[in-house]
């Protein structure tokens, strides 16, 4: 038997249209609902992908740092060692140059000794020396040469003009020097230095009997020694195995001459 069920006389148009007015509203509701929460899970998508892309440039820019850090540390070492090496090299070079300063100074220190040494010996060796000056060859032929007898004759008869007697036995060795100029000197080498005193004493004594153009030239370091001595008042003025000494007073040191440098020296003080 079939049933047919009619709607309720009590029902209400306007009840079915709130009805479907609720139901479009929850439908509009479930849509906004779900299209927030699809953008909360997009927002929150991105958000872990910006994260994750931000945790991973640092990470990446740290290693970065770390790996620059490590290769500073290691430059930093090799420039400490290169440093070290320098330093260390420097202070074996410093101590090389010390040790060759001071050898330096001992081996000037042992050169001046040897030079002093050597110019006493030429002192001594030259202290019984004469140099004439201006003495004019032999007479004769101009092709003839000049020998030592014919100096040790000319010598002589200048020590006679003096009134020195000068044997040729008094003469160790007699040589004339050459030059370029024409002034070529004669070396005459005494057999002592009394003998040297007595000839220069000699010419200071004929040169005082004699006018200026007519006095033969003494010009010696001794006789120069003493005219200073005189002019300057020094007490003293005498030679030691060839070397001038002057001293001003009785209790002052001696002043060692060795040339008129010397004496022009003295004057100046």
């Amino acid at each position: 038997m079939s049933v047919t069920r009619s709607p309720p006389s009590n029902l209400n148009p306007s009840m079915s249209y709130d009805s479907d007015s609720a139901c479009d509203h929850r439908t509009a509701t479930n849509v906004i609902s779900r299209q927030k929460r699809k953008r909360e899970l997009d927002e929150n998508r991105e958000m872990t992908e910006f994260r994750a892309e931000m945790r991973s440039l640092i990470t990446a820019l740290s290693n970065s740092v770390v790996q620059q850090f490590n290769e500073l540390k290691e430059q930093n070492a090799e420039m400490q060692k290169c440093l070290q090496f320098i330093s260390d090299k420097y202070d074996s070079l410093s101590e090389k140059i010390n040790a060759l300063e001071v050898q330096k100074a001992d081996t000037r220190e042992h050169i001046n000794f040897l030079e002093t040494r050597v110019e006493i010996l030429e002192r001594k060796l030259r202290a019984p020396c004469l140099e004439i000056r201006n003495l004019p060859p032999p007479s004769g032929s101009a092709g003839e040469r000049e020998s030592k007898s014919n100096l040790c004759e000319a010598v002589k008869r200048l020590a006679n003009t003096i009134n020195v007697e000068l044997m040729e036995s008094d003469i160790r060795d007699i040589f004339r020097t050459k030059s370029r100029n024409d002034s070529n000197n004669v070396i005459v080498e005494l057999a002592s230095v009394p003998k040297k005193e007595s000839i220069l004493q000699a010419v200071k004594t004929f040169n005082k009997t004699k006018n200026v153009g007519e006095r033969l030239n003494s010009k010696h370091l001794m006789f120069d020694a003493r005219e200073f001595a005189r002019e300057n008042k020094f007490k003293y003025c005498w030679t030691s195995r060839g070397i001038v000494f002057l001293r001003k007073a009785d209790k002052q040191p001696p002043i060692r001459i060795e040339s008129e440098k010397d004496l022009t020296k003295l004057s100046q003080k």
